[in-house]
Order: C-alpha cells, then structure tokens, then sequence
C-alpha cells in the first residue's frame, strides 16, 4: 500500500489514502485454505470507514458477495446507514475507474496515478458517509502536488473526470463482517467465469502497513 497520500476523518483523524492490493488464496467453505490452491493479488477500496484494520500477513477469511445477478453489492456503509442508488452509481464509477487506473500503472511508478488512486479513495468515502467530514490533507506533498491531489478530490466527488471501463462494470465487496470491507471492480467486458474468481479468500499478505491508522 502507497502511504504516500492521507485524508482526515471526522473522528477519525488522518488516514492513509489509497487503493489495497491483496495477495489472496482460494479457500473452501470452511475458509480453510485447499492444499496447493494457487495465490494470485486482487486491488480494491476500502468501503468501511468504521472499522480500521492492520495489514499483514494476517490470514483473514474474507466472504465475497461476489454475483453477476447482485442487485446492490453494498447495501449499507457498515455504521447502519443505507446507501442510496445515487451514492452506489458514483461509488461504482470510481471504484472501476480506480481499477483501470492501477491496471495501467501495476507497478506503482507513476507518481500522478497513484495521487488519483488516492484521490479516489477519499471521494469513496466522502461520497459514502455524508455524515462524516472526508477531505485530503498535504501530509508528505509539497504545494504543488497537494494542489493537484486536492484538485483530483474534488473532481472526483463532483463527478467531473472521465469514467474509464464499461459503462456496465460493477463491483463486489469483500468483508468477514469484523475487519474492513473492500469494493473490487468487476469489469463486465472479458470478465472471466465467476467459478474462476473466490467465494472465499484469504488475504492480506505481507503488505507491511496499517490501513487507515491514526497518527
């Protein structure tokens, strides 16, 4: 995870602010990992800002809701509160904006994606949980950057970017209903056979930080 960029959370505090790469193995049920399953990464945002969680290698079991037929993949913003369609459609923008974005840059090299990765991550929450203030804060940037990070923010809340991807992608959650939930982007065009993708994974390995710590 790039701790490069922070936003600030209404009883929160700073937080770090951008995309999660998992590094994730297939599992059974039982959430017991199958001998020889193969580990593959999968990149998403955090869609719970009620809950922080360490990364590492943890071995969570994480459930997907994962389903083509899914009529809303996040039907609440885990404090209790119902997510309308409208915030759902913005959310789905970003998050399979955000996904083609990292698709382009899987290296993390690309110093002006990343921002907008973060940028995005922010806007998720905004959009999200009204009830919360969300905003970008200059952390580690130097003016210039913060003004281009602060600009992305804005946009994306606004709505103001161009949306990459089908206009028909989706995204799933993935949660085990103690730790964070994640939206992964589901790309509707070329996507592969829903038996290829998890029902259930276990993630977060060796990723060395703490997403949304408090400093």
């Amino acid at each position: 995870m790039n701790t490069t960029f922070q936003a600030n959370i209404t009883g929160d505090g700073n937080v770090y602010s951008n995309g999660i790469t998992f590094r994730v193995q297939d599992s059974t049920q039982a959430g017991v990992v199958a001998p020889g399953a193969p580990i593959y990464d999968i990149f998403g945002f955090c869609v719970d800002v009620f809950h922080n969680i360490s990364l590492g290698n943890l071995g969570y079991v994480y459930a997907s809701n994962q389903d083509l037929n899914i009529v809303n993949p996040l039907p609440t913003d885990f404090g209790g509160h119902n997510v309308s369609p409208t915030q759902l459609t913005k959310i789905n923008d970003l998050i399979n904006t955000g996904y083609h974005l990292h698709q382009n840059d899987l290296l993390g090299a690309n110093f002006d994606t990343q921002m907008r990765l973060a940028a995005i991550q922010a806007a998720i929450w905004k959009i999200e949980v009204p009830s919360k203030t969300v905003g970008v804060i200059s952390a580690n940037l130097n003016g210039a950057q913060f003004g281009t990070y602060q600009g992305y923010f804005t946009d994306y809340v606004a709505g103001n970017y161009t949306r990459q991807g089908d206009a028909n992608d989706r995204f799933y959650v993935i949660s085990d209903g103690r730790h964070q939930s994640f939206g992964v982007a589901w790309p509707i065009d070329g996507v592969p056979e829903p038996t290829t993708w998890l029902m259930m994974i276990m993630g977060f390995g060796g990723v060395g930080a703490t997403l949304r710590r408090r400093r």
